[in-house]
């Protein structure tokens, strides 16, 4: 499998490695020039080509062969092994005409591709040139150029290849918005190994610890998922299948009335009970994470117990900045235990989304229920409500709007496609207050779980709710105030 085109001395792309092979060692010292390095016959992982909406493709010249060919001096960039080498390690024999032998080998120089673009063609260029003339220079001096041997590599799979050809075999199913998988989900790959490896004996009996000197722990791990090669494999692939990224569409404030509008007919037209009683949580929830731009999982976090022993705080006839009290409970991203977090919010806001009449009326509804504690968004036997059930109701007020208000929601939108309860509400809330000129560390006030400036890092431990509701009170009422008033 050598090129009868290579030469050395062209620094085209040479494996230095010695594989294992029928439990002895087999020299390797394959060569190739670069433009024969190619992939495979039948090779059909993605490759990702910029375009406009209408389809027809840009190609910036020079970028037609971009991860479909090796460069000159592409292995002194990166650690690399040849596909014989690779297979040998991964399977302890040489490849075979089996179909399974050729989807690996296809998968084994994709893989090798992606690592190689990890760097672009200028850097490649530069250490190629800056590596010929330094031996050219230690020439002059009768010296021995001082570059490590790039072989051989271990006999096991320390580089990561064996995951790799799992990720990329993963990249051809389908996913959600194309007939490929997102780079970000065949992620989960390297994460359960490294995981794994670091629960095994071999992992953990290699653990090495130190602390900077700002106290934090810092380990040294062994992972091959952490090598140099899988690092480059990683950025290439990245690069290479590229990443369609589809934010849920933010919901305005006008959107917001118009929508809490209907639901509000739904809850007068309800036939039964329990589906008024339905209604009016998806409404709640709804204003809820809105006005203090929740994330959809965030939201189903409200305590019905905290809701009902705060709701009579901060109306405005007991203080001068009246507001409404929403208990969240559970355990926050980058939090330890479960911990209430007291959100603050307007009564009313600037476009007259009412919070606390919502909030008030979901009380009303779960009392009918008879439930006085556990989540405020339940379902029949009291556990938090499904999501799902929330998130087609709200697909289906949202399509609603756009038949009758096309200004709101323009009838090119996909309702089930663009929006989401799972950041629609959040990305509307902190679009609303950039535009109306909330100052942007209120805003980032809003979306804070926990009083770092006085914690340290550390959530405060307060004896009771009453302390906690206090100190909140004090330190930022002002900022939530302004931050949802204005919604």
């Amino acid at each position: 499998m050598v090129c009868g085109k290579s030469q050395l001395g062209t620094l085209g792309l040479f494996c230095a490695n010695f594989s294992s092979f029928r439990g002895g060692f087999e020299p390797c010292r394959q060569s190739w020039c670069a433009g024969c390095y190619t992939p495979l016959q039948g090779d059909k992982f993605h490759v990702a080509v910029r375009k406009d909406e209408g389809g027809f493709e840009w190609c910036k010249r020079g970028d037609e062969l971009r991860y479909l060919v090796a460069r000159d001096g592409d292995h002194l960039q990166c650690p690399f092994q040849c596909d014989l080498c690779v297979f040998r390690t991964l399977r302890g024999e040489d490849p075979g005409r089996n179909p399974s032998d050729r989807i690996l080998l296809k998968c084994i120089r994709r893989i090798n591709l992606d690592a190689l673009w990890a760097r672009e063609p200028g850097t490649v260029q530069s250490t190629r040139t800056s590596l010929v003339r330094g031996i050219a220079l230690c020439a002059t001096v009768m010296m021995k150029p001082p570059y490590p041997v790039l072989g051989p590599f271990h006999v096991s799979d320390t580089q990561g290849y064996g995951v790799a050809v799992q990720m990329v075999l993963a990249s051809t199913k389908a996913g959600r918005h194309a007939d490929y998988l997102q780079f970000d989900t065949m992620r989960q790959y390297r994460t359960a190994f490294a995981n794994v490896y670091r629960a095994s004996v071999v992992g953990s009996s290699k653990t090495m610890a130190w602390i900077d000197d700002k106290g934090l722990t810092k380990r040294y791990t062994t992972v091959a998922t952490q090598s140099e090669w899988f690092d480059r494999f990683t950025q290439g692939c990245k690069k290479r299948m590229g990443g369609i990224y589809k934010p849920d569409l933010a919901l305005t404030s006008a959107l917001m009335v118009a929508y809490l509008k209907a639901i509000e007919v739904r809850i007068d037209e309800a036939k039964e009970e329990m589906e008024g009683h339905l209604w009016t949580s998806v409404g709640a929830y709804s204003v809820l994470c809105f006005c203090a731009s929740l994330r959809g999982n965030e939201g189903f976090l409200l305590d019905l117990y905290g809701l009902r022993l705060y709701l009579n705080e901060g109306r405005e006839s007991q203080c001068l900045k009246p507001h409404v009290v929403a208990p969240l409970l559970g355990r926050f991203k980058n939090e330890v235990g479960e911990h209430y977090h007291l959100v603050l919010l307007a009564p009313v806001t600037r476009s007259g989304l009412r919070m606390r009449d919502w909030l008030e009326a979901l009380v009303k509804v779960r009392a009918q229920e008879g439930r006085i504690r556990g989540p405020a968004f339940c379902d029949e036997e009291g556990r938090i409500a499904y999501s799902g059930i929330y998130e087609s109701r709200f697909f289906e007020i949202l399509t609603e709007i756009q038949g009758v208000s096309p200004d709101l929601i323009p009838a090119s939108v996909d309702v089930a496609e663009d929006y989401g309860i799972g950041r629609s509400f959040r990305r509307g809330s902190d679009s609303e207050a950039i535009a109306r000129g909330v100052d942007s560390s209120d805003i980032d006030a809003m979306n804070r779980w926990r009083i770092v400036e006085r914690a340290r890092g550390r959530r405060p431990v307060f004896s009771s709710m009453r302390e906690h509701y206090a100190d909140v009170r004090i330190m930022g009422l002002d900022r939530s105030l302004r931050y949802s008033s204005v919604l």
